[in-house]
């Protein structure tokens, strides 16, 4: 009780008399050595754009760093939408680390994947051309009132001109692609499309039905497919984002 009501008056004379206590903080080796240990928890949980931050502030900080670090820092470069500057750290750590390092089968398996990445998508005005496909897609995805049906989302993407459609089931199958990691459903989740892509949700229409009628619908997180209501009025309906493509 003594020392409780002691530290109390030590509280009030500081405040009272404006006495600023020193803020302590780690030693910048001290402090790379924990933001890297972050780093790579939260690569393996595939939270890449917040490990790429990290890693980025370690190599600000100006000390010595594993050369491990230029391969994580690259990893997370390539799958949070930044494929060109994930390959120059990439190629610092192979060309450091050689065919004795630890990560250097992964690190050219994942420099050749970023090469591809780095070609797929081409930003044309707010949408992505996909150079493998040929297919131009919205950036974003769009979420209103009359995407909460089928023929609602298909009047959508007719709107927007000359071309423009609902993608087929096998279209949106040329853009999952499990190795991506975009964040998608306000950020909650993690979609496996490019991070070029824009997307507010992770449930989208296609314009495929099934043989009772219903709409096939793509889950973008795991790449499932589930039959839903065409209409909100016959009950419950699974899809409410909408992409639109065209040739």
């Amino acid at each position: 009780m003594k020392n409780s009501f002691i530290a109390s008056r030590i509280i009030a004379v500081v405040l009272a008399f404006g006495i600023i206590m020193p803020a302590y903080s780690l030693p910048p080796q001290a402090e790379a050595d924990m933001l890297m240990i972050e780093a790579k928890k939260l690569i393996d949980s595939q939270h890449y754009s917040e490990a790429a931050e990290k890693l980025k502030r370690v190599s600000e900080l100006n000390v010595n760093v594993p050369d491990t670090f230029s391969f994580h820092y690259g990893i997370a470069l390539v799958n949070s939408g930044n494929p060109a500057q994930g390959l120059i750290w990439l190629d610092k750590y192979i060309s450091a680390a050689g065919s004795g390092g630890k990560f250097y089968k992964e690190a050219l398996e994942a420099y050749s994947a970023a090469e591809k990445k780095g070609m797929r998508f081409s930003e044309l005005s707010g949408n992505l051309l996909d150079n493998t496909t040929g297919l131009l897609w919205t950036q974003s995805d769009y979420y209103g009132e009359e995407t909460e049906t089928l023929l609602g989302s298909s009047n959508y993407c007719n709107s927007k001109g000359r071309g423009w459609r609902l993608p087929s089931l096998a279209e949106f199958r040329t853009i999952y692609d499990a190795s991506y990691s975009a964040k998608c459903e306000r950020g909650k989740s993690i979609c496996r499309v490019s991070p070029q892509f824009i997307l507010g949700d992770r449930w989208f229409w296609t314009s495929d039905r099934n043989n009772d009628g219903m709409a096939l619908t793509i889950h973008l997180v795991d790449g499932s497919i589930s039959p839903c209501n065409v209409d909100r009025d016959h009950g419950s309906w699974c899809a409410r984002s909408v992409l639109c493509v065209k040739k």
